[in-house]
């Protein structure tokens, strides 16, 4: 008699702990989508203050409606359809401002390169080998990107002139 009663609390206690595998799945779930919906919010919001472009996918952002052969033709038809010299487009979360018009370029680029001339943070090439400010490709723009600019600029031709120097 006690046999029958052990195998259905067995069975009780199994689905007891399927159903709390069941629960922890779903509540995983939830948290997933509340972290993704939350970030989607916030790359909305970052946008609203960028120039105009295509809406951004979540993840991805406009990774998929750009072309890999000839990108800059779509990137024109979109400055045309936004009427802006200016667009954005999202590789996956980072932003990146298309210039469609050279002398918006020329102004941005060359007249203001104080403000728009630095390089991206670049976490894995920088940081996380503690070469940022060391490395001369991950460099920020400055009076030590300058100073090793010129070092590497005169170094192919410092020893040139030392020969000549030496032989002469």
């Amino acid at each position: 008699m006690t046999e029958p009663l052990q195998l259905h609390h067995a069975q009780v206690q199994h689905g007891t702990s399927s159903n709390k595998m069941l629960q922890l799945a779903l509540i995983l779930l939830c948290l997933v989508l509340i972290v993704l919906i939350a970030d989607y919010i916030h790359i909305l919001w970052r946008r609203r203050h960028l120039p105009p472009g295509p809406f951004p996918f979540p993840i991805v952002g406009n990774h998929f409606q750009t072309p890999s052969y000839k990108p800059w033709i779509t990137w024109e038809k979109w400055a045309q359809h936004y009427n802006s010299s200016m667009i954005t487009l999202w590789i996956g979360r980072q932003p990146r401002i298309i210039l469609s018009d050279a002398w918006v370029a020329s102004d941005l680029l060359e007249k203001r390169s104080d403000i728009f001339s630095s390089r991206p943070r670049i976490i894995a090439m920088g940081d996380a080998i503690n070469a940022t400010n060391t490395n001369q490709t991950t460099l920020p723009y400055g009076d030590r990107w300058r100073k090793h600019r010129k070092l590497m600029v005169c170094y192919p031709v410092l020893p040139r002139l030392l020969y000549n120097e030496l032989t002469a």
